[in-house]
């Protein structure tokens, strides 16, 4: 099965290397944040609790994602013969479309669910950690609810599968090599949710292969970040003991 047959696309050598570039793109932007976050909480003489604090991170992602989103769409509209908003599958919502996925998707949160309730995955205790401690919560789900999803379906959803899906790895090679670069990534994540976000770039996939919107994908990461935000803020104020 083709992407979309007649539709002119980055080859995929191109495609795979280039969300490589895109991705170390945003590590060199948060290095580069995270310096000056450091510089200049030195300036102002704040308290070293402010640049440990997953508030610091979660302000350097929004800058890194900001950054790397405004590279990639650069990036595509210089590239010849291309029309960026098609490519990258920015299109309207279709509110049918948009009804079905939401419901899919509060099926595939609640399958998540089970599945964590049966297997009880070790607690990553860091990042629970971090969640407890943060010092200004709207910052965290700035970052995780927008802007960490824009980014993250521009590229992996919006930029790969069209490349990658209209060549010989097919539909299901766009799928697979999309949504493993969008788990590894997440590297602060243990193995075990690792696999569970590998899920979560092939539901999300899936949703932009079948209507051609990448915006319905950053719609329905947004949902699921922000229950998974909600859920873990609930869980560490209440059961978690550090």
């Amino acid at each position: 099965m083709r992407y979309k047959q007649g539709f002119i696309t980055i080859s995929p050598v191109k495609t795979i290397f280039g969300s490589l570039f895109f991705v170390l793109n945003f590590y060199i932007f948060g290095y580069l944040t995270s310096l000056a976050l450091s510089i200049l909480f030195n300036f102002l003489s704040l308290d070293l609790i402010y640049y440990t604090n997953n508030l610091a991170s979660d302000i350097v992602g929004i800058f890194s994602a900001s950054a790397t989103t405004f590279v990639l769409i650069i990036c595509i509209k210089g590239y010849p013969r291309i029309n960026f908003i098609d490519y990258l599958g920015i299109k309207k919502l279709n509110f049918k479309q948009t009804r079905n996925w939401s419901i899919l998707l509060v099926l595939y949160i609640f399958i998540e669910l089970l599945f964590l309730y049966l297997t009880k995955p070790p607690l990553q205790l860091e990042i629970m950690k971090g969640y407890k401690e943060h010092l200004f919560i709207p910052v965290l789900y700035a970052y995780g609810v927008i802007f960490a999803p824009i980014y993250e379906e521009l590229l992996y959803r919006g930029f790969m599968i069209p490349g990658i899906a209209n060549s010989r790895f097919g539909t299901v090679g766009a799928l697979l090599i999309s949504s493993f670069l969008f788990a590894i990534t997440h590297f602060h994540y243990n193995l075990y949710y690792q696999l569970l976000t590998f899920c979560s770039g092939i539901f999300f996939g899936i949703a932009r292969i079948q209507t051609g919107s990448t915006i319905l994908a950053i719609y329905l990461h947004a949902l699921n970040n922000l229950f998974a935000i909600t859920y873990l803020l609930i869980y560490v104020h209440h059961d978690f003991k550090i």
